[in-house]
């Protein structure tokens, strides 16, 4: 997207300067795949489901599955046969009500800023398309993130092509922008599977809106 600034000789340029955000614990408080089980099975059917996934959760947490690998395994227990239509109707009202509940207010204000300022803004998330694309619409954001692959109008619990994290999000930014004609480029991640997004960026700030990162 190119915006245009006048200057005081009536001359103008293309200035395009983008603002690339995780979302889970950058732009938000908590996980929300984690929230978006809770949000719609009862605390007991999501205890037997962990239960039942438990080998699978330590290896995960031992780093021996990977998180796209555990995101999988509890998408399947959790939602596999359920119709896509009963699906994005939960994941959409889980957009509405849930995530704004737990967006971090500094968030909110650093996104606003970059509005302002004329930025593109985009949040790069592994989480779920389906609630996070409620939020992202009513905020006016753009969105790259994880989508679900669906057969036969039924959840299959696999994603539809690769997860969105780590390397996958600077390949899906570098794929849908082009960055080599911007004229600034901000990054704010939280963890190490934002490190190949922060490193595309000429200001990235990593767990601070405030505080940029050093190269």
């Amino acid at each position: 997207m190119d915006h245009i600034w006048s200057i005081s000789n009536d001359r103008k340029y293309d200035i395009v300067t983008y603002a690339f955000f995780d979302f889970d614990e950058t732009i938000t408080s908590r996980d929300t795949f984690i929230g978006f089980i809770y949000f719609n099975f009862s605390r007991f059917r999501v205890i037997v489901g962990y239960l039942v996934n438990g080998l699978h959760i330590l290896a995960w947490h031992l780093g021996l599955l990977s998180t796209a690998g555990i995101k999988e395994r509890l998408i399947t227990h959790f939602f596999k046969g359920m119709s896509e239509n009963e699906f994005k109707e939960r994941a959409q009202r889980y957009g509405r009500e849930f995530i704004p509940t737990v967006v971090l207010p500094q968030a909110r204000e650093r996104i606003k800023w970059h509005q302002e300022q004329g930025h593109t803004v985009v949040v790069v998330s592994a989480s779920l398309q389906d609630y996070l694309a409620q939020w992202c619409q009513e905020q006016k954001v753009e969105l790259l993130c994880t989508r679900l692959l669906f057969v036969n109008e039924m959840v299959t619990g696999k994603s539809d092509g690769a997860d969105c994290s780590s390397d996958e999000k600077a390949r899906r930014i570098k794929e849908s922008y082009d960055l080599e004609s911007a004229d600034y480029v901000y990054a704010y991640g939280n963890s190490s599977d934002d490190e190949a997004m922060l490193a595309l960026a000429d200001e990235a700030y990593y767990q601070s809106f405030t505080e940029v990162r050093e190269k």
